[in-house]
């Protein structure tokens, strides 16, 4: 357990058959919002059963020129960059029904929302990296690219992926979760509650669908491992990310001068490439960067 002018907000349960959309005004332009909920599972997972699936089916809906997909804790936002040459409504027609070719395909635990949301928080200036062949995308360190992006004129502050965070694993013994009537959501329930009470893990209990008291371990798997706490993928590749925000009263001169700068640093050992995208397409976690 450890998955602007736009137009739309709908709310897809696990095992819903349809979506009834409502219109919402956004300032922001041309780009689209996907956010899926999977309770209890960290960024990897969520990654690999929430944001694969979506981006699949995303991939194909016409009139969409790029997606960025980040993946944390229990959540994936999908943000959708819509062409200048196509119609807002038209593309968020294709989306919803690409939402629906992937509802299927996610977790019985998950659900998706589909909107647009003019309150995705993202920086004045974003920078990707990519991996070299052959080259761990997780290898590549932005926090050492954003380290000498701190120290430029200008910078008030930055943020970049790649932090890591010590993680609970737990993997449902799905056989025997089945044959005990024991949920996903029944397990989540009983770690919540030690975690609260800092109770140890190893006496852990959980009640079947008959009423019967059985040891946690006996239908999940726990692992402690240091993981990611967000992961991005751009168009379907995994990259680095270094969110940038700079000082009050920055002109566009400033930024076209700092992104001179930038390009003449030193990318960090493994990186492909590095270049600057449309900072709209950057969610940065609501619990990161300048407040």
């Amino acid at each position: 357990m450890t998955a602007k002018g736009g137009l739309f907000a709908c709310l897809l349960a696990a095992g819903a058959s349809g979506c009834a959309f409502q219109p919402v005004r956004t300032p922001v332009p041309r780009v689209l919002t996907v956010e899926a909920s999977y309770p209890g599972a960290g960024a990897l997972l969520t990654e690999q059963l929430i944001g694969w699936p979506l981006e699949t089916a995303l991939s194909a809906a016409s009139g969409v020129t790029a997606m960025m997909t980040r993946s944390g804790p229990g959540k994936c936002l999908v943000l959708l960059r819509v062409g200048d040459d196509v119609k807002v409504d038209a593309a968020t027609e294709a989306v919803r029904r690409a939402v629906d070719r992937a509802e299927p395909k996610l977790p019985v635990e998950a659900s998706a929302t589909l909107f647009v949301s003019s309150d995705v928080r993202t920086p004045d200036l974003a920078v990707v990296l990519t991996s070299k062949p052959k080259t761990d995308p997780a290898a590549v360190d932005a926090l050492l690219l954003a380290d000498q992006i701190e120290r430029l004129p200008g910078v008030a502050r930055c943020w970049a992926s790649g932090r890591r965070e010590p993680e609970l694993s737990i993997e449902l013994r799905r056989d025997v979760a089945v044959a005990l009537g024991v949920t996903v959501a029944d397990v989540v329930a009983v770690v919540k509650q030690a975690a609260a009470g800092n109770t140890d893990l190893s006496g852990l209990t959980v009640k079947t669908k008959a009423g019967k008291t059985v040891p946690l371990r006996d239908v999940a798997q726990f692992t402690l491992q240091s993981v990611e706490s967000y992961t991005y993928r751009l168009n379907g590749q995994r990259v680095g990310l270094v969110g940038v925000w700079l000082r009050a009263g920055a002109s566009a001169a400033d930024i076209g001068r700092l992104r001179d700068e930038i390009r003449k640093l030193k990318p960090p050992p493994g990186a492909d490439r590095v270049f600057f995208i449309e900072q709209e397409l950057v969610p940065i976690p609501p619990d990161r960067g300048p407040k």
